[in-house]
């Protein structure tokens, strides 16, 4: 599907749905709907993308704010397509930790991240 919206280097992380790809389009926005658009063409599933530059990506490593005092197996981080409402920032997480940084969530989890 992926090969067929342009990109190249298409590779998949199993059972995650992450695609790191290669595409000559600039904007993610227009990526993220191309992308939606296919599923929806081709599962007539309604499912958003998110879309992140190699640049974001880095940035979400570097930005981290567990990575220096934990251990790197327990860090985690979600996207969110939007900003989370307040009542969600504030939500006492013990005993994980947890920071949201505009449409990140950074997870320090020494359990399991799923359960």
């Amino acid at each position: 599907m992926f090969q067929e919206l342009g990109a190249t280097n298409v590779i998949s992380y199993l059972h995650s749905a992450n695609i790191i790809f290669e595409n000559k389009i600039k904007s993610t926005s227009e990526i993220s709907v191309l992308v939606s658009h296919s599923i929806k063409s081709k599962f007539n599933l309604e499912v958003p993308a998110l879309t992140f530059t190699s640049e974001d990506l880095q940035g979400v490593i570097k930005d981290n704010p567990f990575v220096d005092d934990f251990t790197l197996t327990n860090l985690h981080v979600t996207f969110l397509s939007s900003l989370p409402d307040a009542e969600v920032i504030n939500f006492p997480g013990e005993p994980d930790q947890f920071k949201i940084t505009g449409r990140l969530v950074y997870i320090n989890c020494e359990g399991k991240y799923h359960k």
